[in-house]
């Protein structure tokens, strides 16, 4: 580990402290993963990410579109070009 740590110039103690953080999906960033998928479907693949953020804001979730980027890329959602 400690090579490891020279290579990449990070400190050993930073290392041990980041793997011993708990990871954990969040619910609200499920729930908002669900309702942007269903918003992409329901649009037929259509809509894009201002469309969608503001389809989701109207629904009650504030997203930016930004945040609607990095969901679409993790869901690998695309809008149609038509």
């Amino acid at each position: 580990m400690k090579r490891c740590c020279d290579v990449f110039n990070i400190y050993r103690s930073s290392y041990k402290y980041w793997a011993k953080q708990v990871r954990c999906i969040k619910p609200e960033k499920v729930k908002a993963l669900v309702m942007v998928k269903s918003i992409h479907a329901e649009s037929n693949s259509s809509a894009g990410a201002r469309t969608i953020s503001i389809i989701a804001t109207t629904r009650g979730l504030t997203i930016s579109r930004d945040a609607f980027d990095k969901r679409a890329k993790l869901s690998q959602l695309q809008a149609s070009k038509s």
